[in-house]
């Protein structure tokens, strides 16, 4: 993974690589702390997370989830993220929304198709 902050911008962004199929639950896990543990210090407002390449399947599923909010979309709150952005690239049919809060998280979380795109939609705090 690849992170940069831009300053001016309040953004965060995080750029997984394709390697992710060689992922376990634990290289997840500590990729996502080491990804929070840069908000923080940072005090970004926005989270642009580039998935286009993410391989690891089971990042979703019930128990990674319910880790991930106990875990890290805590210190999310903590640090003041206002919107959290998903790129999935071209010939994404995401839904034209606002993004939506979900249960432990007081950010807005959107998908979207183009970087463009997600970014405009994070400017709008």
């Amino acid at each position: 993974m690849i992170i940069t902050f831009e300053e001016e911008a309040k953004i965060l962004k995080l750029k997984w690589s394709p390697n992710t199929h060689m992922m376990n639950d634990q290289d997840f896990k500590d990729a996502l702390v080491v990804f929070a543990g840069f908000v923080e210090p940072y005090g970004a407002n926005g989270l642009l997370v580039d998935v286009q390449e993410f391989q690891f399947m089971k990042a979703m599923e019930p128990e990674l989830t319910a880790w991930r909010i106990k875990n890290i979309s805590t210190r999310y709150n903590k640090a003041g993220v206002k919107k959290f952005a998903f790129v999935h690239g071209e010939g994404f049919s995401g839904v034209d929304s606002d993004g939506e809060k979900f249960e432990g998280e007081e950010f807005s979380t959107n998908h979207l198709g183009a970087e463009e795109i997600a970014r405009e939609w994070l400017s709008r705090v």
